[in-house]
């Protein structure tokens, strides 16, 4: 898996965000939403259940994950950040820009 260097987190985990990838990495915790760019180079993100994660080999493979919630309302919320981020950092509304075309990622195995 690819994660962020600026890994959004929702605030309902974000004291605990050092335990929550480590329980993904480990694919103890499915029930959290993984926020990811989007396999598809023309949309912006995906959000993924971690237990659909799992069960791929190729897909935590391929995602580049630029955010973690709780759950779905959580996870809302937080690409809702990431767009005013967005907006304030690179003048418009470009998600992908944010995280600089997925240059800002580190991979983990």
């Amino acid at each position: 898996m690819h994660w962020g260097k600026d890994l959004y987190v929702g605030d309902s985990i974000k004291n605990r965000k050092k335990a929550v990838i480590k329980s993904v990495e480990a694919e103890k915790d499915g029930s959290l939403i993984l926020i990811c760019l989007s396999l598809n180079p023309e949309e912006q993100l995906d959000l993924f259940p971690a237990r659909v994660v799992f069960s791929y080999e190729w897909l935590k493979e391929e995602l580049k994950i630029v955010g973690i919630a709780a759950d779905r309302e959580e996870a809302f919320e937080t690409v809702r950040r990431m767009s005013e981020d967005a907006v304030t950092k690179t003048g418009d509304g470009n998600l992908r820009g944010l995280f600089t075309n997925g240059e800002n990622l580190e991979e983990t195995d």
